[in-house]
């Protein structure tokens, strides 16, 4: 949570913006410009079974076309999965990739799954807390920051619990 706050806060200041709504792939193609990362866009034969996958080790993230796309036109799932990502490069610099993208069963605590780590990144990163005119519903959440009724509902029951 405290990670997705700082990378916000971060976006925020990069994109000079510090609307409600962020735009994880405005910032990664600002960072690709930079050549602190590498994003690519990829045919989705190249990726036929998932949305996107990050290498952090080597500072690349591919985004299926079809990902890129809906991402831009502001589709919640897509912006999930660009937050998502986000969050791998950001929180596992230092996982070794086979273990990053392994399927494998393990024996340790839910959260240290890198998956759910970065789902955990990517919903406080997109939800804010100290927008409280946005948390009253989840379909006001839902609008104001972008996001799936269920990542809102979600995220609404996180908030509460803090």
């Amino acid at each position: 949570m405290n990670k997705a706050f700082e990378a916000r806060s971060l976006i925020q200041r990069v994109l000079q913006n510090n609307a409600p709504y962020l735009d994880p792939l405005h910032f990664l193609e600002k960072l690709h410009d930079a050549e602190l990362i590498f994003l690519e866009v990829v045919e989705n034969d190249e990726l036929p079974n998932e949305y996107a996958i990050t290498i952090p080790s080597q500072r690349i993230i591919k985004l299926r076309s079809d990902t890129y796309s809906s991402a831009f036109k502001g589709e919640p799932r897509s912006r999930f999965t660009v937050a998502h990502e986000l969050g791998h490069l950001l929180l596992h610099a230092n996982t070794v990739p086979q273990f990053a993208f392994s399927q494998a069963p393990s024996n340790h605590p839910y959260t240290e799954d890198v998956e759910w780590q970065a789902n955990e990144f990517a919903g406080w990163l997109l939800v804010d807390p100290s927008y409280k005119d946005l948390l009253k519903t989840p379909r006001a959440c839902s609008i104001g920051f972008g996001v799936s009724l269920d990542t809102a509902r979600h995220m609404l029951e996180k908030i509460k619990r803090l």
